[in-house]
């Protein structure tokens, strides 16, 4: 029996959003590409050899959601950060995820992956909020299409299958929708064709798997976009566009059932 108090409110809301289907097509596993067997939409892939795809939120692209790469799929996945014009790269799998599960750091070193190269700047370290921190770099990619420079916020210390505060969610989103916001400009001043396509100049954002921690931000930045729209919907969308683990565990639909009743 649920009592009348906040928290019980907000969990058994949680619990009922986390049985929405978004029914997407998805594609069966293939290990060469897919790093855990979830299957993902091959309506909006990205790319045939990576685990990423364009999620659409009320009939517009708002992000690319992707899992960890693999070693071998770095050179592909750099491709894809170019053709996107990726305004920032978003990490949001720990230092302790990295370390423990041997995932290439390819975001903060500089390096060569085929005829991709490589230059990663530190540049700052922001407070989000609750402990938790996200490092901010520079990185430049060239050898493919043209050289970018694309920022990369790397969140170090939000644990895999667990949320972060309403403050610390608030306060990532709006540094990548501030990091975008000024990226998009610089691509408008440069008169960029990338600004009047609807499929590029998206946020990158993964975690390991690319569902969970990936899943309650892409969702944060769709309640701001579209105000108006319910947590159920977006979560719809959200699943449609990639597969039935956004959002993947209750306490991260939990983080956003507040965010929706504080809005």
């Amino acid at each position: 029996m649920i009592e009348e108090s906040g928290l019980d409110t907000y969990q058994a809301t949680a619990h009922r959003l986390m049985m929405i289907k978004g029914g997407a097509r998805c594609f069966a596993f293939d290990p060469n590409r897919d790093r855990f067997n979830l299957l993902h939409c091959a309506d909006t892939s990205v790319r045939n050899e990576l685990n990423a795809n364009r999620i659409k939120i009320n009939d517009r692209y708002i992000a690319i959601a992707s899992q960890f790469p693999y070693q071998h799929q770095l050179e592909s996945h750099f491709q894809m950060l170019v053709e996107n014009r990726t305004p920032v790269l978003v990490v949001l799998a720990s230092d302790t995820d990295i370390q423990g599960n041997d995932l290439p750091d390819y975001f903060s070193n500089s390096s060569i992956y085929g005829n991709i190269r490589t230059q990663s700047v530190f540049s700052s370290t922001e407070g989000l909020g609750s402990g938790i921190e996200a490092r901010v770099y520079q990185l430049n990619v060239a050898g493919y299409d043209a050289s970018i420079d694309i920022p990369v916020v790397h969140v170090h210390n939000w644990p895999d299958h667990q949320t972060v505060s309403s403050e610390a969610t608030i306060n990532l989103v709006a540094l990548i929708e501030r990091i975008t916001a000024n990226k998009r400009a610089f691509y408008e001043k440069r008169r960029s064709r990338a600004v009047h396509d609807p499929a590029k100049l998206l946020p990158v954002i993964h975690c390991r798997a690319g569902v969970g921690r990936t899943g309650q931000t892409i969702a944060t930045m769709a309640m701001n976009t579209y105000p108006s729209m319910s947590l159920e919907a977006i979560t719809r969308d959200l699943r449609a566009s990639r597969n039935d683990f956004m959002i993947q565990t209750p306490v991260q639909m939990e983080t956003l059932v507040r965010l929706m009743e504080e809005k």
